[in-house]
């Protein structure tokens, strides 16, 4: 068996717009690429490097997928299922977060 290490190649993605917010999301959805080994998301650079194999993938294809969840890459443009999907996940935590204080106000009112 051969060592990870022996056959993985280091190498990073350029990523413009975000936050510490984001850094957690970028690592994993680069982690979820097969292949990778690792992935570590430097925000004040705005790189996201990464320990991978490359008979298995390559900077383009976790560049893509990072795309993907909605974030522009060097190499890639945000996808269009990315947009609709992000508005989705916005829509779902207003609703959340509307209900939330509804049930906050409810409960409260319930205590006085």
């Amino acid at each position: 068996m051969r060592s990870i290490y022996r056959c993985s190649r280091y190498g990073f993605v350029e990523i413009t717009g975000i936050c510490e917010a984001d850094r957690t999301d970028i690592e994993l959805a680069a982690l979820c690429v097969s292949g990778v080994y690792g992935a570590a998301m430097i925000v004040r650079d705005k790189k996201l490097h990464v320990i991978f194999n490359p008979e298995v993938t390559d900077l383009n294809e976790i560049s893509q997928t990072i795309a993907l969840i909605g974030y522009q890459t060097s190499l890639h443009e945000i996808s269009k299922k990315a947009v609709s999907f992000s508005l989705y996940r916005l829509k779902t935590l207003v609703y959340y977060v509307n209900s939330s204080v509804f049930l906050e106000s409810l409960i409260s009112g319930l205590n006085k």
